[in-house]
């Protein structure tokens, strides 16, 4: 909403465009992309602050994680796993097994995690 404004920086040579709508999709696809960018480090650190500071938080977190994996708007996935693994090393086993979202233990199995690491 409002103004947007894509700057481009490189040795030294800037270069700017601001725009508040677009018609150009090349345009509404680059913006579409840093939204998912953007709503998937929100996601990212709102985990990470669930998973040190708010044990019962973590809960809602995974959630809007699984929301956006579900929606294909989830970009940078291997930055997620370690969070993961901290999280399910400090919790009992029954939280997380078979109560999670059904898609997560086949993204986060040993198997997947070389997958997703190398995208």
């Amino acid at each position: 909403m409002g103004a947007k404004t894509f700057r481009w920086e490189d040795s030294g040579e800037t270069a700017e465009s601001k725009f508040n709508f677009s018609t150009d999709q090349n345009a509404k696809d680059l913006w579409d992309f840093f939204e998912m960018v953007t709503s998937s480090q929100r996601a990212f650190l709102e985990l990470k602050r669930t998973v040190r500071h708010d044990k019962l938080g973590v809960w809602d977190a995974l959630q809007k994680i699984t929301d956006l994996w579900t929606d294909s708007r989830l970009v940078g996935t291997a930055q997620f796993l370690p969070l993961f693994d901290a999280w399910r090393a400090t919790t009992p086993t029954s939280i997380w097994r078979g109560s999670g979202p059904r898609s997560w233990p086949k993204q986060c199995a040993p198997g997947a995690r070389s997958k997703i690491r190398q995208q």
